[in-house]
C-alpha cells in the first residue's frame, strides 16, 4: 500500500457475527408491482371474455332457460323466495342459472301443494256439511208428524230470515232437540222458536227440565 493511497474499509469487518448488517437486494420494486398489476389486469380482462362467452354459448345452447331467468316474473320470484336479487354477473355459469331456477320450482311446488292440500280440506268439509244436512234433513222428516201445520212452521222460517237481514245472525230452534239425549221433540210449530246463533250453537241438543 503506498502513501497517500485511499483506502476502503467495510464496517462489517469490524464488527461480531450477530451485529453485521446484511447486503441489501436491489431490486426495482416499482416494476415488479407493475409487471404484477399489468397481470392481474390481462387475467381479469380473460376472465371476463371468458365468462361473456361461456354466456353467449349457454344462451345458444339453452335459450329456454335464458328466456325464463330474463323475465320479471322469475327476479320478482327469486327475490321473494331467497330475500336477494338475482346474480346477473354469474349468469356465465350453467349450474348457477339451474340452481336459481331448481329454487323457484321448489317454491312453486310447496305452494301448488299447499293450494292442493287446501282445496282437499275445503272439499272435506263440504262432503262433511254435506252428509250433516242430510242426515239433519232425514230427522227433521222423520220428527215432523202428519198433524203438524207445515204453513205455520213455513212462516217461522220465513220470520227468522227477515231478522237475518237486520245484520244479527238468528236461528230457528227446537225447544225440545229432535235429537236429545234424555228426550226428542217434533217438529212443530210450538216446539220451535227463534233465538240467537250463537245461544243456538252453544245449546246444542241439550234440554233442561226447568225450561220447558
Amino acid at each position: 500500500m503506498e502513501i497517500g493511497e485511499k483506502i476502503y474499509l467495510n464496517i462489517n469487518d469490524f464488527l461480531p457475527p450477530e451485529r453485521k448488517q446484511k447486503k441489501r437486494v436491489c431490486s426495482s420494486y416499482s416494476k415488479t408491482k407493475a409487471r404484477a398489476q399489468k397481470l392481474r389486469d390481462e387475467n381479469l380482462r380473460h376472465a371476463e371474455i371468458v365468462r361473456a362467452k361461456n354466456r353467449a354459448e349457454n344462451e345458444r345452447n339453452h335459450p329456454g332457460l335464458y328466456a325464463i331467468l330474463r323475465s320479471e316474473k322469475f327476479l320478482a320470484s327469486f327475490e321473494a323466495v331467497t330475500g336477494l336479487a338475482w346474480d346477473s354477473s354469474k349468469d356465465h355459469d350453467i349450474k348457477h342459472v339451474r340452481y336459481g331456477l331448481y329454487l323457484i320450482r321448489e317454491s312453486e311446488r310447496d305452494a301448488a301443494e299447499d293450494r292442493q292440500d287446501q282445496i282437499k280440506r275445503a272439499q272435506e268439509a263440504l262432503k262433511r256439511a254435506a252428509i250433516y244436512q242430510e242426515r239433519r234433513r232425514q230427522l227433521v222428516i222423520l220428527a215432523t208428524p202428519i198433524w203438524a201445520d207445515r204453513t205455520k212452521i213455513l212462516e217461522i222460517y220465513l220470520l227468522c230470515r227477515s231478522m237475518n237481514k237486520e245484520g244479527i245472525e238468528y236461528h230457528v230452534d227446537h225447544v225440545i232437540p229432535i235429537q236429545g239425549r234424555i228426550v226428542c221433540g217434533l217438529h212443530v210449530e210450538a216446539n220451535l222458536s227463534i233465538i240467537g246463533a250463537k245461544e243456538n250453537i252453544s245449546k246444542s241438543n241439550k234440554f233442561v227440565l226447568d225450561e220447558a
